[in-house]
């Protein structure tokens, strides 16, 4: 904690999600999908009788969510967790030797929990870093034309309810498509973050 707190404002600057989000409506905005990617990949069979060798793989790992904020590296760099409480008086050493026991086993668990702390802080450093690579390349594939977007049904209602409940203005958001992977090369376009031959590979008019 002292070490996230004191690389904080480094920390809001590299993971920043604003640029990645999309608007829904009003205060609605879409948290992009997550796109992995894996190049080179090379699959033999059991036998050795077949093989397949692929440039780049694509998949959408995660999907488009609707959200009223941003994702913020503090959810997943944070941990939670309640503090520890004092064991039964019934569970406490009353010889010498148990407090012996008791000292080394109490060592070896803290030694243990330290470990975990340092794993569970890169699993979380990794999956933030996924999250927001995935949620660019989804942003750059779109523009490309390798993948369509979410598909959201928007209902507006001036007035509803009554009697002791009324809305107004109530808009009610549902996304009723999630992101496809397009791959009709005649609908790929180049983009400037994607040239002819680029990451994507040539793009076909």
């Amino acid at each position: 904690m002292e070490l996230l707190r004191r690389y904080e404002d480094r920390l809001d600057l590299a993971f920043d999600f604003e640029p990645l989000m999309l608007p829904a409506s009003g205060r609605i905005r879409m948290r992009p999908p997550v796109v992995t990617e894996a190049q080179l990949s090379v699959a033999l069979s059991d036998d050795g009788q077949a093989a397949r060798e692929t440039g780049r793989i694509y998949q959408i790992t995660r999907r488009a969510t609707l959200s009223a904020g941003k994702p913020n590296w503090r959810s997943y760099l944070v941990p939670v967790f309640s503090p520890p409480t004092m064991s039964p008086e019934s569970l406490r050493p009353r010889t010498d030797k148990e407090a012996v026991a008791w000292d080394r086993c109490v060592a070896q668990g803290w030694a243990d929990g330290e470990r975990m702390a340092v794993e569970n802080f890169r699993d979380g450093l990794g999956n933030l870093e996924r999250d927001m690579i995935g949620m660019g390349r989804f942003l750059v594939l779109l523009r490309a034309g390798l993948v369509e977007p979410p598909r959201v049904a928007m209902r507006h209602i001036r007035v509803q309810g009554g009697g002791n409940d009324m809305r107004l203005n109530d808009t009610q958001l549902n996304i009723t498509g999630g992101a496809r992977l397009n791959s009709n090369q005649g609908r790929w376009r180049e983009t400037p973050q994607i040239a002819p031959g680029g990451p994507i590979g040539t793009v076909i008019r």
